[in-house]
């Protein structure tokens, strides 16, 4: 017997998938820790993880949400030494925020609006959730292995 699954609820599945283990990130690291890199051309967790963070306000904008990221002008680009970056707590605060308005979004489009056109913006809500899918799970890969540099546990998927 096949079970038949809808698209929103495949893409709310992989993307709780995907908070459990940005949550996990945090597990053992220090906010002092998160801003160390190898070298000058790597991104540092704190970055990553608000950058992710950020990728979540974005895709919730896109597909028809309103809400605003306060931290869009500091992790949409790259690492910028002359900053404060926010503490582990206001990036995972506004994840979390971030998360729950996404899913809830998702869930509210029909399979219709989800196969439709959004104007202006070159792509349907199934091209884009499934893009920044890939991109978060890209991004959670840097933050594994960033954790390994800092001589952390790996990092956990459930």
């Amino acid at each position: 017997m096949q079970i038949q699954t809808s698209a929103s609820t495949a893409y709310t599945d992989l993307l709780s998938m995907q908070a459990q283990i940005f949550n996990n990130a945090f597990d053992g690291i220090t906010d002092k820790d998160t801003l160390k890199r190898p070298n000058d051309q790597v991104n540092h967790i704190n970055w990553l993880l608000g950058h992710l963070a950020t990728c979540r306000f974005m895709l919730l904008n896109l597909i028809g949400g309103n809400d605003s990221d306060p931290y869009f002008n500091i992790y949409f680009k790259g690492i910028n030494t002359s900053i404060k970056y926010p503490a582990l707590k206001e990036i995972k605060a506004n994840w979390n925020k971030a998360s729950k308005l996404l899913i809830e979004r998702i869930e509210s489009l029909s399979e219709e609006e989800m196969d439709t056109e959004i104007s202006g913006k070159g792509g349907k809500p199934k091209d884009f959730i499934s893009f920044f899918i890939y991109h978060e799970a890209y991004h959670l890969g840097q933050v594994g292995y960033a954790r390994k540099y800092l001589g952390l546990p790996v990092l956990k998927s459930n």
